[in-house]
């Protein structure tokens, strides 16, 4: 028979499991909100092409993988728990322990690369937007196209212009004017091209993106960190009660 520890542990793997099944769904969520940019954030891959970063363009798949991974996961925990199936409980103690290294890596990985962004604005952002911007030529690659894209996305959703300023565009020969039409703090349409354009007698947006573009890259590197390390807490207890309840279906065996 099963003692009373034995029975608290089962039911605490299920209780656990059933917490990370909830999590993965979280984190499934999470991926597709920073995905799409709901609400006022901006879609993470208009980001990653601004900052030409493949590993951040890639990090919302990631995320939705891991959280129906998770989810798997801790379903396949429940069932081995409520069955006492050996085998079901060390397929799942090895999965859980690779996903728990995953996650701490990325946790780590988010927290490392959120450093790095000022260094990259001052030196390679500005340098792209004072020679490459808006380079429509058949010469242009297409990380430039998507860079550009993602700065007038950038530009009109956080409401700024350039790195430090409308100074940054002084020298881009791309550029007709002083400033690119998304740092306008007002665009209408074009009835001839349909591209969205200067108000006329609107003025630029004053800031520069750089304050705000490294506060929604904390944003996300914070929500990524913390959702990975705040899970891989609860899958440690898990492990270790897997690890328990093995050895015991072992002994009365």
């Amino acid at each position: 028979m099963e003692g009373c520890g034995v029975k608290c542990m089962k039911f605490l793997l299920f209780i656990f499991n059933f917490i990370i099944a909830l999590c993965g769904l979280g984190l499934i969520v999470t991926g597709c909100l920073i995905h799409f940019g709901l609400a006022n954030w901006i879609p993470i891959q208009e980001v990653a092409a601004v900052l030409q970063n493949e590993f951040l363009r890639s990090a919302v798949y990631m995320i939705i993988g891991a959280g129906a991974l998770v989810f798997l996961i801790a379903i396949c925990g429940c069932l081995g728990a409520i069955l006492e199936n050996r085998c079901l409980l060390v397929l799942y103690f090895l999965f859980l322990l690779i996903i728990f290294a995953a996650q701490l890596a990325a946790g780590i990985l988010a927290a490392i690369y959120s450093n790095e962004i000022t260094s990259f604005l001052d030196k390679e952002g500005k340098d792209f937007l004072e020679m490459d911007y808006g380079n429509k030529t058949a010469a242009a690659d297409e990380a430039s196209k998507l860079a550009t894209k993602g700065w007038d996305v950038i530009q009109q959703g956080l409401e700024c212009c350039g790195v430090d300023g409308q100074g940054d565009y002084a020298n881009n020969p791309n550029v007709q004017g002083l400033y690119p039409d998304s740092c306008c703090m007002e665009q209408v349409e074009d009835p001839d091209t349909g591209m969205m354009v200067c108000a006329p007698g609107r003025d630029a947006y004053a800031d520069g993106c750089k304050d705000s573009l490294e506060n929604l890259i904390v944003q996300y590197s914070t929500i990524i960190g913390a959702s990975a390390v705040g899970v891989a807490c609860f899958e440690l207890f898990c492990m270790l009660f897997a690890i328990c309840i093995c050895r015991n279906i072992g002994d009365d065996d």
